[in-house]
């Protein structure tokens, strides 16, 4: 199973930045939105479902790498034809269980894709996944920043990473995290 988002270059940035100092994940927050809103609704919802099932792997596979997500605790979608879910998401975080929020949407005019996660210390770590950035501020409020530079475009340089780690034997999830994450994705859709 390929998951390009959290395989992206900021991601990898990230991951190689974690301080085992800055203690468990305290909070979460994901929003990951496409502009679908226009599209034909039959194409949109035989094609995507809904920005839940869409996006909601996405957020999902991201947060996998720093914190194991355990259970969706609530899905609550925003108005009619699914452009619009939040859910509560709980977590285990070095043996401390926390919750957390994902909204996916499609009710937008630009794409825009971000994650956030405080540590118990203050740290706090942002991604800008359509930007491909990221920044973290420690308990000392030093900041370190990522931005990628390639050539390669945003959306390519994402399955090139999930491609090179599923092919070259670089780290990637094990069976059991496929299963439980798509266990999350879909425990509350019919």
């Amino acid at each position: 199973m390929v998951y390009y988002a959290a395989d992206a270059p900021e991601v990898g940035w990230a991951r190689s930045r974690l301080d085992p100092a800055w203690g468990p994940v305290t909070g979460v927050e994901a929003f990951f939105a496409d502009p679908y809103r226009s599209m034909d609704q039959g194409r949109r919802s035989s094609v995507y479902v809904s920005s839940w099932a869409d996006s909601g792997i996405n957020a999902l596979s991201v947060l996998n790498w720093f914190l194991t997500p355990t259970r969706v605790q609530r899905l609550t979608p925003a108005g009619p034809g699914g452009l619009t879910y939040t859910a509560q998401v709980e977590y285990e975080s070095a043996g401390r269980p926390g919750t957390g929020e994902i909204t996916t949407s499609w009710d937008t005019d630009q794409a825009s894709k971000r994650t956030a996660l405080t540590f118990a210390s203050g740290a706090r770590l942002l991604l800008d996944h359509q930007r491909v950035t990221g920044t973290v501020h420690d308990s000392r409020r030093h900041a370190d920043t990522f931005a990628y530079t390639g050539t390669t475009p945003r959306l390519a340089a994402h399955y090139l990473a999930a491609f090179q780690a599923l092919l070259l034997g670089g780290e990637h999830f094990h069976t059991t995290d496929h299963t439980r994450l798509h266990h999350l994705l879909y425990q509350h859709t019919q």
